[in-house]
């Protein structure tokens, strides 16, 4: 570096011009064509090419290269079945078109015997028309001959057999056994199973009478006594049904007890449609009254007045209320923890 005269150096751009012009090109060696040997020995100089990846995509491809195509039957196989042969030889698609056509003509055959069946006058019942006269289904009722005091409840199955079935007057002997047994040995089950057995007896023979409602009311007052709410549900609606139909019988008294009876099922939509057919009879009436006075405690949470009202509870309003008497009282004791 020290060395070098820097004063007379050259500039770079006349160095590299000189060095340009004093450098000269070289002959190109004549191109000769290669021997066998020469190509058998550069194929084994040459780097082995890398192995292929792995492709899904490819190999589906040369799958589907690889597969042969379907063979198809010849047209002397697939017509090679006569019509003579049996079912059991022919190919899928006989056997298909001939259950079809059993199944087509079965229906049809249905329908001719459905057709042939209802048109017999007899099996026909003529639809009323406007102007007509209502409908008298005491003729298509039946009159019991049964003469047994004390029947079993079976559940029907058929048309009830008038022998089977016995007439009002034995119905009324029954119903007073089975009151004076209540009173006697207070056995449920019996008591049940024979209201049970009455109430069928009156529905097939069609009597809708005072002496039906009052076999009703029994059976409910009983069911209340005993705690069974779904069998007391029952009879309530059948009494509501009657007394609809202007058949006299305790009105007031069950109508107390469906107020109460929604209060226990929570039931507010039916509740407020009795309560806004309240007649002013029907707020006379101790039943009636309690049972409005209950409701309005209860939704207004007074627990106080609710237990108050439940010492004083006219008839059997209280074994309705012993069925939620529980549930209040929880409520009544939450409503005393946050206070």
């Amino acid at each position: 570096m020290h060395t070098r005269d820097w004063a007379n150096e050259a500039l770079p751009k006349l160095r590299i011009e000189g060095s340009s012009s004093s450098s000269t090109v070289a002959p190109t060696p004549a191109t000769t064509l290669p021997t066998p040997t020469t190509v058998s020995a550069m194929t084994k100089e040459q780097p082995t090419t890398p192995q292929k990846t792995y492709s899904p995509v490819r190999k589906l491809r040369s799958r589907s290269r690889s597969r042969s195509p379907r063979k198809r039957a010849s047209p002397e196989a697939v017509f090679s079945w006569s019509s003579e042969s049996s079912p059991e030889v022919r190919n899928k698609k006989g056997r298909r078109k001939n259950k079809k056509k059993v199944k087509k003509f079965e229906t049809t055959a249905k329908m001719a015997q459905r057709a042939e069946r209802f048109s017999q006058p007899s099996l026909r019942k003529r639809i009323p028309q406007d102007g007509d006269d209502a409908i008298d289904w005491t003729v298509y009722s039946i009159f019991g001959r049964c003469q047994e005091i004390e029947k079993p409840y079976l559940r029907l199955t058929s048309a009830p057999d008038p022998e089977t079935v016995r007439p009002v007057e034995v119905l009324k002997k029954a119903l007073r056994r089975v009151q004076e047994k209540w009173v006697q040995t207070h056995d449920y089950n019996y008591a049940c199973d024979q209201l049970k057995s009455i109430r069928q007896d009156l529905t097939v023979q069609c009597v809708r009478d005072e002496f039906t409602v009052k076999v009703y009311e029994t059976h409910a007052r009983i069911a209340l006594e005993k705690g069974d709410h779904e069998e007391f549900n029952q009879c309530q609606n059948q009494l509501k049904a009657l007394y609809e139909d202007g058949i006299l019988g305790s009105n007031n008294e069950f109508l107390g007890y469906r107020i109460l009876y929604y209060l226990f099922t929570q039931n507010s939509l039916d509740m407020a449609q009795v309560l806004a057919h309240l007649s002013s009879e029907s707020h006379r009436d101790p039943t009636v009254a309690h049972a409005v006075k209950v409701r309005s405690a209860w939704a207004l949470r007074n627990f106080v007045r609710f237990f108050q009202l439940y010492r004083r509870s006219p008839a059997m309003s209280g074994y309705l209320l012993d069925m939620f008497l529980p549930r209040e009282r929880k409520w009544a004791l939450k409503a005393i923890l946050k206070s």
